[in-house]
Parts: structure tokens; sequence; C-alpha cells
């Protein structure tokens, strides 16, 4: 139903960033993503389509890409300052990972590589939580 609202009126805004959310709620991000930049190229000065845009964009794992359009919907709409707090979680994130891979390039590539880094007292990716926080699906 979304799609054939955007197909009669591709040039509206509104049915495409539901439709993007839509593919938001069943996992589609990439799609959703593809949808919900040209919502905010429709209309920019949108939050929630910013704050839309940013969640598909951090559940594909580019939390970089995702910060530009939490900050931006923050800046267009105080109501969205959840999104300055989401932005936060994405650095966290991204900061997470930053030190994952640096554990990683230590372990030796081997079997026993695991139990290097645990006798080093370090933390391997495989102790860290996986699976939660608010863009994983």
């Amino acid at each position: 139903l979304l799609e054939q609202a955007v197909a009669q009126k591709p040039k509206e805004q509104r049915p495409r960033y539901y439709l993007g959310e839509a593919l938001l709620a069943i996992g589609d991000n990439a799609h959703a993503e593809e949808h919900l930049k040209l919502a905010v190229e429709q209309d920019p000065k949108s939050a929630a389509a910013q704050v839309a845009l940013a969640h598909a964009v951090a559940r594909q794992n580019r939390l970089d890409d995702a910060a530009p359009h939490f900050r931006e919907a923050a800046r267009l709409d105080p109501s969205y300052r959840d999104a300055l707090l989401e932005l936060a979680d994405v650095q966290q994130l991204a900061a997470h990972r930053v030190r994952n891979d640096g554990v990683r390039a230590r372990i030796a590539p081997t079997a026993g590589g695991q139990q290097k880094c645990r006798e080093k007292g370090e933390r391997s990716e495989m102790d860290s939580t996986h699976g939660s926080g608010p863009f994983t699906r």
C-alpha cells in the first residue's frame, strides 16, 4: 500500500517517509535508507526523517555516517533532543569497535590466539556483548 502511495505521488515526502519507517520496522535497512534519503531530500527540515535515516544507516554498521543525521534532527527540532543521546550511543559503539579491532590485531592468528589474549588480561570481541542496543536487529 505504501509503495503504491509513493508510486502515485513520488514528489511527496510523507508516503516515502512512512515507507522508509515501515522498511525499518521489518529490518530492510538498505531499502529503508534509499527511501529515507529521498524523504530527507524532499523535506530537509524534517527531523523525523533525519532520525529515521540515521537509524537506517546505523543499523548497517555505518555509525560515522549516521551521526550527522542525529545531529541535524536535534538542530532542526529541539523536541528531538533524544537524537543526541542516540548519537552518543553511536559514538560509544564506534569506540568499542575501535578497541575490539585493536585487540584482534594483538591476538596471534593461531588457534591459541584467544587464550593468549585472555592470558594478557585483555578482552576479546567474543567477550563483549553483542546483539543489544538501539541499532541491532
